[in-house]
């Protein structure tokens, strides 16, 4: 899933952001060629970004809600063992990757919004068809389903996000980010209740809900103004970014550093409900840490990150955050209560610092050497 996301980059860099060294000409370009909804100078000043806004917020509450308790729902509830949970995981990780770039493509050339509309349908579908799961193979097969809306949604929202991102566009996604993980935040609150009760019924009650958030949020972006599709440049060619070596190895090496992503979201949970003395209900609140954090520092954490060499600084420090926080969270095992509590949330807000860095890095870095 995370190594998809950075993947997802590769063969639409020229009809995005451009390399940082024409940033100053391509903006101005673009503030000219560009109708008045998409040519913001700031979030706040454009109308149409708020449905924009409200579809981020409200599939992140609701997404919230399902991802603090995907892992126990498909143990406590489907009861697969944790063995099978991994397998169906990485299986859908690695089909979801063969969406991200198609669905890229289609974007661009035939308009992101109707595209980014229909991968939130079919998200809704695959979500709430997790509820006739009762083995493995159906768990594959639906997780598949799942993983290939979600990288198709993604590789769709992209354009969107340039749309409307006006000329200042690493701001606007780290002042998008503070919102969607504030949604986020307000799920995981209401995971932790779910969690506290751990009845089939209380995990479907979360699944549907997700479920009918996709849906939503499809309405919403009907409301949204349509973009021009992007032509494709005469010399671009299909495979160019795959032939620069130095752009697919930071990509390579940043969707590996996303895997902390998921430690925090699937195997935090499973950690704290059977190796740690933590009670079940803490689980929703150290979901709270990562977004909370986020919102607070992701804008500012982004401020000064504008070449190679501070992006290359930020992403080495987020390197050092992900080793120290995983360290904390693996002390924990022996602990008492409280004990454990403390040091839990330590362990959550180390990575998540790191995050905020890799999250402004890596963008620098994808705009700096797409070829």
């Amino acid at each position: 899933t995370d190594s998809s996301r950075a993947l997802a980059h590769l063969p639409r860099v020229r009809a995005g952001v451009g390399r940082r060294a024409n940033r100053g000409e391509s903006h101005r370009t673009r503030s000219r060629v560009s109708p008045s909804p998409i040519a913001c100078s700031s979030p706040s000043q454009n109308t149409t970004d708020s449905s924009g806004r409200a579809t981020h917020c409200r599939s992140a509450a609701c997404s919230g809600v399902f991802m603090v308790s995907a892992a126990l729902f498909f143990t406590r509830s489907i009861g697969l063992p944790l063995a099978q949970v991994g397998a169906g995981l990485g299986t859908a990780a690695v089909v979801g990757l063969f969406a991200a770039i198609p669905v890229g493509h289609v974007a661009d050339r035939r308009g992101p919004r109707e595209v980014y509309r229909l991968t939130l349908l079919i998200q809704g579908v695959a979500m709430a068809a997790l509820v006739l799961v009762r083995g493995f193979l159906s768990f594959v097969l639906v997780l598949c389903l799942t993983e290939l809306a979600t990288s198709a949604s993604r590789s769709a929202r992209s354009p969107l996000v340039r749309g409307f991102g006006g000329p200042n566009l690493t701001r606007y996604r780290a002042y998008l980010r503070s919102l969607v993980n504030l949604a986020g935040s307000i799920g995981a609150v209401a995971a932790g209740f779910a969690l506290q009760l751990d009845t089939r019924a209380a995990y479907l009650a979360l699944v549907l809900g997700n479920a009918l958030s996709y849906l939503a949020c499809a309405a919403i972006v009907s409301a949204m103004p349509h973009l021009p599709p992007v032509d494709r440049p005469a010399q671009a060619g299909r495979w160019t970014a795959l032939k620069d070596r130095s752009y697919l190895v930071v990509s390579l090496l940043d969707g590996l550093m996303w895997i902390q992503g998921t430690v925090l979201t699937f195997a935090l949970p499973l950690w704290i409900a059977t190796h740690t003395h933590a009670p079940r209900w803490f689980i929703g609140a150290s979901g709270l840490v990562n977004p909370g954090l986020v919102v607070i520092l992701q804008v500012r954490a982004s401020c000064g990150v504008d070449d190679a060499a501070s992006a290359s600084r930020a992403i080495r420090r987020a390197g050092v955050a992900f080793l120290i926080g995983m360290a904390l969270i693996a002390t924990t095992e022996p602990m008492p209560w409280w004990l454990a509590m403390v040091v839990l949330v330590a362990g959550g807000g180390v990575p998540t610092t790191g995050e905020l860095w890799q999250t402004a890095g890596s963008a620098e870095l994808r705009g700096l050497l797409g070829p």
